[in-house]
């Protein structure tokens, strides 16, 4: 056995024991992690080939908002979240086995057409349960 075969043995073993480590990283266990990477997988789908609606929506907040005088700005606004929503939604499907927050508030482009879109980790929504206080 060569030195490269034993080096991919032990990542793998590591990333094996890690993840079963983190077990409890999921919330309340192992339940609900295929709906949460399930629904991680549509959230970065539907963000990367949906995406581009952000240019129309920053158009549309921006003329909504402050007038038509201001379009161009909406314009360029867009298209700053255009990529922003098409990166993250690119990112989330290539990571979709594990579990994270969402990466865009709102998480998709048509909820809250009518509000500008914010970048970051947000609290994950809660999986048939009631929201904690």
């Amino acid at each position: 056995m060569n030195i490269k075969c034993k080096g991919i043995k032990r990542a793998a073993s590591l990333t094996l024991m890690l993840g079963l480590a983190s077990g409890t990283a999921f919330g309340d266990g192992w339940e609900d992690y295929a709906g949460d990477v399930g629904d991680k997988l549509g959230r970065g789908l539907a963000n990367a080939t949906l995406g581009w609606v952000e240019l129309v929506k920053g158009v549309g907040i921006a003329a909504s908002d402050e007038g038509p005088a201001f379009i161009p700005f909406g314009f360029f606004e867009g298209i700053g979240d255009t990529l922003g929503r098409t990166v993250a939604g690119a990112f989330e499907v290539v990571t979709f086995p594990i579990p994270h927050a969402p990466l865009t508030d709102p998480v998709y482009v048509w909820d809250d057409f009518d509000r500008d879109t914010r970048f970051g980790y947000f609290d994950q929504p809660t999986r048939g349960k009631a929201p904690q206080k």
